[in-house]
This record gives C-alpha cells, structure tokens and sequence, in this order.
C-alpha cells in the first residue's frame, strides 16, 4: 500500500539528449554524439518498482527512436511519452514538445481536437507568439506554454507578453462562446483554481536520469549532474534532508500570492536567488501577467456559461507579491528623510540595511 508522502509520479530521462518541456533547456538535445540511453536493465527495475507501487510514469525522450526491448517495456505501465516532434509519427500516442525555431514544422501537425501539445518560447520569440498559437489552433485540446529563460525577461519583453497573451485571449473567446473547450495553461488554468497548483517537483514526483541518479527536476541534472538527491532506489522512498523547503508553506512570498498557476519553479527560483522556496521577480511579473490576461478574459466571459459561474479574478494594486511585503513592512516605520551629505550618505545605508533585516524578519515570521 502507498504511503501519502511517497512521489505519485516519477520522470524518466531515457536518453541524456531528451526533449526538454519546461523552463529549462537541454545543452545535449541537439548533440550530433551518439545518443546515451538509459541501460535496460535500471529502466527494467524503475517500471517493477513503479508497478507495484501503482506510481505513473512520464518518459522523456530523446530525438532517437528506442529499439523494440525499450518500447515493449515501456507498454507495460502506464505512462505519458513527451516527445520532440520529429519523432511524431513514430509516437502517435506522444505528447509533442514544440520549440519557437521548430516553427516551419508546425503544419506537419494534423488537426486533432484532443491532443496536448507543449511550445517553449523565449523572452526573444514573443513577438510572434500569437502568430505561433494562431498555426496550432484547431490542432490541440491543452496547450502549455513555457517561458525558457523567463528570468531573463525585460520590462518592455513583459509588455509584449501582455499584448500577445490578450491576443490568444480574444481568440480563446470566440471559441467559448461557441462551446469549445481549449485550455492554454497561462491563461485559462487561473480561471479554475482558488489555491495554488504549482509544479511540485520533489514533492510529487522526481526525475531519474539514465545513469539513475535521482534530481529534483530534470532543470537539476542539465545545469549541474552534481547536483543530485542521491540514486534513485535509495532514495524514493525517502524525504531528503532539504525535502520541507519545497514546501509552499516554507515560500513567504509565494504563499501570499494568488497567482495560483504559476509553476512556482524551484529549480529557478535556486537559479537566480540561490533558495529554492524565493523566486525571482521576473518569474513573479510574468506570472502575474498571465494572471491579468486571465482576469480580463473571466471578466468578458461574465456571461457565458459556464464563465458565469466562476469567482472573479480581483485586481490588484501590485505586479509582485514582494512588493506587498516590502510596502507592509514602510507603512509600520517610515524612512528618515536623508539630505545628500556625507554623513547622510552613511545614514541612508545604515537604514537600507536594518530594512533589509526587518523584511527579512518578516518573511521568517510569515
């Protein structure tokens, strides 16, 4: 019988080059190497565990197709494949990961009203994001966006993001109205959800690599194959000793946001603020521009069913929940004025510094 703390899925690299479908990159998936695929024998132990502890799968694949003894086990467990799109017909029964550059490929995808698709973009591919959507309607029934290199995102990048996202938007009206059901999960999850649904990664699943050494998420293993929990048989049945931090209660700031589709991404959050639980505040702007698209959508949806029914999205007066902290903590002590004077200089920095540790004695306390 499965414990309520064990993982509830598990992600399987099965070659070093795998497609890579979330805010991470791959520096071997175009590799012209041979490719190294995970040995049969550890994939051969991953499946049984997983079978008879009744945990799914998602394997991840390369853009080379497995030999017979891989696929025939494979079939037995239940489980998700997320492919690279070239290997689409190979894997009709596969999630195809789709990237910006990939594009021209994009109408090789028949049309199929119930399939997932996934699309990376980056800050510099925005531009035409609508247009990208545009050549995938009719070709999806859930579509998940993600940002590769979000925390790289500039402020006029942002504005841009906030034009196209409306754009798919207006689009994903229409096709309300007309009964449809089409989610993009930038903007459509947040009409659903009153508490967060974020990735979990080391909380309800872990990735094992072919070598199986066990990550956080697959983001781990690319950026540092140091970087691990321990081997995977080692340790899935244990909590790893920094296992609470993933936690959203040890998250201050993310716990006091209502962003609730934000993947909340550890390994970005460890990235660009060397803590897992404090992200960035690009990954906080461009999740709350999601979140704004979604409340204009809701709102023009007020009154078509079952829109309707749904709790307004409010709007808020701050783009980054840390800007609520960090305004809650002025309000209790407003800084001296400060003249521009040597001695003043000094002042001004002695207090920008005990505002430091008063926010950062808040954001223990919360």
């Amino acid at each position: 019988m499965r414990r309520d703390d064990m993982y509830r899925y598990l992600l399987v690299i099965l070659e070093k080059g795998a497609v890579p479908f979330c805010h991470y990159s791959n520096p071997f998936y175009y590799s012209s190497a041979e490719p190294e695929f995970m040995p049969l024998e550890i994939l051969g132990k991953i499946v049984e565990y997983a079978r008879e502890n009744g945990l799914f799968l998602n394997f991840l694949f390369g853009r080379h197709p497995l030999s017979l003894e891989y696929e025939s086990l494979i079939g037995t467990i239940g489980h998700v494949k997320m492919i690279p799109v070239v290997l689409k017909d190979i894997y009709p029964d596969g999630v195809p990961v789709l990237e910006a550059d990939e594009s021209m490929r994009f109408s090789e995808l028949e049309a199929d009203s119930e399939r997932n698709l996934v699309l990376s973009v980056t800050p510099t591919d925005l531009p035409h994001l609508s247009d990208m959507v545009a050549s995938l309607w009719g070709k999806f029934k859930r579509l998940n966006l993600h940002l590769v290199g979000v925390e790289t995102i500039s402020s006029a990048q942002l504005d841009v993001y906030q034009s196209e996202l409306k754009k798919i938007a207006d689009r994903l009206a229409q096709l309300y109205r007309t009964g449809r059901e089409i989610e993009i999960n930038v903007i459509s999850d947040r009409l659903l959800l009153n508490q967060m649904n974020n990735c979990d990664a080391g909380i309800k699943h872990l990735t094992i690599a072919p070598d199986g050494n066990a990550y956080i998420c697959p983001a781990f293993y690319y950026d540092d194959e140091a970087d691990t929990v321990g081997y995977w048989s080692d340790i899935i049945e244990t909590t790893h000793a920094n296992h609470q931090l993933l936690d959203l209660g040890c998250a201050p700031i993310c716990s006091r946001c209502d962003a609730f589709h934000c993947k909340r991404c550890v390994y970005l959050n460890k990235k660009t603020t060397l803590e897992v639980n404090v992200p960035s505040r690009e990954q906080c702007l461009a999740s709350h521009v999601e979140r704004e698209v979604s409340r204009l959508l809701l709102q023009s949806l007020r009154t078509v069913r079952p829109f309707d029914q749904f709790p307004a999205i409010a709007s808020l007066t701050y783009d980054d929940p840390f800007d609520l902290i960090v305004g809650e903590t002025w309000k209790r002590e407003e800084p001296a004025a400060v003249s521009a004077t040597s001695q003043d200089a000094d002042n001004c920095l002695q207090q920008i510094y005990e505002m430091q540790k008063k926010i950062l004695r808040k954001l223990e306390l919360d």
